[in-house]
């Protein structure tokens, strides 16, 4: 946000790559470009997301000069193809659906779970024996072993 705000103090448009970033929408609280001030940013949605490698999203920000929507619609024009990858459409398509059905909660659950994992392993390799841990999905014990 501090970036955003110093652009945005000295008259200065503020456009991100957020390559490798495009799931930061979905934390909570939100730490994507658009929502921390920029004017426009580009996600890259085969990194960090599930789609065909060369998707991404293009973001305008509503705050961001009425002149950015004009010039990326005729940017894309220029740029895009007259004949589509439907597969990379269908990709985005088939992403869009999972991001708008419960993907906030699945990667809320999937970092709890990767500082649970953190955690073990640490604990393991600085008590040096192996961890026993009850599995949350399972009514069973599991053990890690790192050798």
């Amino acid at each position: 946000r501090a970036i955003s705000d110093e652009c945005h103090k000295r008259g200065v448009l503020l456009i991100v790559d957020n390559a490798h970033g495009a799931y930061l929408k979905f934390l909570t609280p939100s730490m994507h470009p658009i929502d921390l001030g920029a004017d426009m940013c580009c996600d890259s949605a085969h990194k960090t997301l599930s789609a065909l490698t060369g998707c991404a999203y293009l973001h305008v920000s509503h705050s961001a000069p009425a002149i950015f929507k004009e010039k990326a619609r005729s940017a894309m024009m220029l740029f895009a193809s007259t004949s589509p990858s439907y597969l990379m459409l269908d990709s985005l398509d088939r992403l869009n659906a999972s991001l708008s059905s419960g993907y906030k909660e699945r990667l809320s659950v999937f970092i709890k779970n990767f500082h649970t994992a953190h955690g073990l392993i640490y604990f393991y390799f600085t008590q040096k024996h192996p961890v026993k841990q009850k599995c949350p999905r399972r009514r069973m014990s599991c053990r890690l072993f790192f050798e």
